[in-house]
Order: structure tokens, then C-alpha cells, then sequence
């Protein structure tokens, strides 16, 4: 179901502002100790929650760079 909603939405942004846009994505790691679905349907737990938080702030203070087309300069803000 989201897999198909992610490609809807994309095909919606793209028919009302073009493609010339830049998308954020968030990795979510590899499970230790479960099966990947689970680990990718399960909530998050409290230390995963913080990093969301942390890198959801990281992702708002740089957007002007994403808005400039300063791709390398973002990625390298927010991983580092």
C-alpha cells in the first residue's frame, strides 16, 4: 500500500510543479535481530525516535540548500 501511495504521490507532484524538484530521503538501517519487515513495519523505538527528531531538524535548517540546487553542500550538512 505505501509503496503504491509514494509512486501516486509522485506522479501528482509532478503533474502539478514539473519534475525539476529534489526529494529527501531518510535510510533506515538494517535490522539486527528480526526480519526486515518487521523492522521496517515496526514503530520506532526511543533512540530512533531522537534521531528522527535530530535529523528532521538538520533536514529544516538546510532546505534553503535543497531550494538553491545545492545538492553536495546538503547531503553533506545533514550526514555529517
Amino acid at each position: 500500500y505505501s509503496y503504491s501511495w509514494i509512486i501516486f504521490t509522485n506522479k501528482s507532484l509532478d503533474k502539478f510543479i514539473g519534475k525539476d524538484y529534489s526529494r529527501v530521503r531518510i535510510g533506515i538501517g538494517r535490522p539486527e535481530k528480526m526480519k526486515v519487515n518487521d523492522f521496517v513495519l515496526g514503530d520506532f523505538n526511543e533512540d530512533e525516535k531522537i534521531q528522527l527528531e535530530e535529523i528532521s531538524k538538520k533536514i529544516v535548517e538546510s532546505v534553503n540548500l535543497l531550494i538553491d540546487k545545492k545538492l553536495d553542500l546538503f547531503s553533506s550538512k545533514i550526514n555529517n
